[in-house]
């Protein structure tokens, strides 16, 4: 995809900022405002149900993550190739902007917000499972690869 934007050029890496600045806007919000007012409203939220939730968004980053690779492989044919140098070196790569990519890693974002830190939170471990089995799942949560 095309790295220029404007005259800055985009480094690729650098996409995964949006979904960091994801978490950081919304873990605040979500726990100040939407879980007190879903709860306010009477809807009672748990753990599951925000994993749920969590999981809903992440299918629907790869959804769109599919949609924008189609879209890819349609601006290809439609204008060609675009020619660049990332890391110097030489490469033919979509005219298509690079930063198509933001929403599906919003969506992860979001995800992770619901999935991740959710089910890192004692309050699932301890609640939810079996006394003997939160230091076994504690364990394997510390093995999962962090972004």
């Amino acid at each position: 995809m095309k790295l220029k934007v404007g005259s800055f050029i985009f480094p690729v890496a650098s996409l995964t900022v949006f979904e960091n600045g994801t978490l950081i806007v919304l873990i605040p919000i979500l726990d100040s405002a939407v879980y007190p007012l879903l709860k306010y409203c009477g809807f009672k939220i748990t753990s599951l149900r925000k994993i749920g939730v969590g999981m809903l968004f992440a299918a629907a980053s790869m959804a769109v993550a599919g949609v924008i690779e189609i879209e890819r492989k349609n601006f290809i044919k439609e204008y060609g190739t675009y020619y660049q140098k990332p890391f110097n070196k030489p490469t033919n790569a979509s005219s298509m902007m690079i930063l198509y990519q933001v929403p599906q890693f919003i969506l992860m974002g979001i995800s992770e917000i619901l999935v991740s830190i959710t089910g890192m939170i004692t309050d699932f471990l301890f609640r939810s499972i079996k006394p003997s089995s939160p230091p076994l799942l504690l364990s394997y949560l510390s093995l999962a690869p962090t972004p």
